[in-house]
């Protein structure tokens, strides 16, 4: 981490930095890219100057060309996400991927800030983000089988349960009676006794 002070910046994601050891550094605003043309890029130039103070701490996380890449703080502001957030510079997750500035475009892009008051507007890295987002989505489940003995919506498992066993021993063949050992007489079936019920029991 490097505490210095603030220079002129270049561009809505770039500016110079001097460390407090001395250290002249060019630093680049990680996961985030601002135009470099036309009256966009004197917006986003604007934007950036508001955000940085005199001084700024730096977390870098890569070098880059004559300089560093890095998360910047300045006056109790995360620069990269409020870039981001106004509209004025766009996400790129080819420099780094995070959630924070994935949700900061999309709320700038949901209420029209910045570049996004024109409806038809497009990140440059628009097909990176849909890359990302694809491999991000889980692939679908397949759809479960029907389970014919599957209760109805709204009854009972227990009910449910006990109609199907019901059901299912109602079309379950007889069990043939047990084979007799060999060479013994099979015991004789069981005598049906019918009661006569007309005539009152004492």
């Amino acid at each position: 981490a490097l505490d210095g002070d603030v220079g002129h910046a270049k561009s809505g994601s770039e500016f110079a930095f001097k460390s407090s050891e001395g250290k002249k550094f060019q630093i680049h605003l990680a996961g985030v890219s601002a135009p470099a043309t036309g009256s966009s890029r004197l917006e986003a130039l604007a934007q950036i100057r508001s955000h940085l103070g005199e001084e700024a701490h730096i977390q870098a996380i890569a070098e880059a060309r004559r300089g560093l890449v890095g998360w910047v703080y300045s006056n109790g502001t995360e620069v990269n996400e409020a870039m981001v957030d106004s509209g004025w510079a766009w996400y790129d997750p080819t420099s780094v991927q995070d959630d924070g500035l994935l949700q900061a475009q999309e709320r700038a892009r949901a209420a029209g800030r910045g570049m996004w008051k024109d409806p038809k507007a497009e990140s440059p890295f628009k097909a990176e983000l849909e890359s990302l987002q694809a491999k991000a989505t889980p692939a679908e489940a397949a759809p479960a089988e029907e389970n014919p003995a599957e209760a109805p919506v709204g009854s009972d498992p227990a009910e449910a349960a006990s109609s199907t066993t019901s059901a299912e021993e109602a079309t379950a063949e007889p069990m043939p009676p047990p084979e007799a050992p060999k060479n013994e007489p099979a015991p004789p079936a069981p005598k049906k006794v019918e009661v006569d019920q007309s005539s009152p029991q004492a």
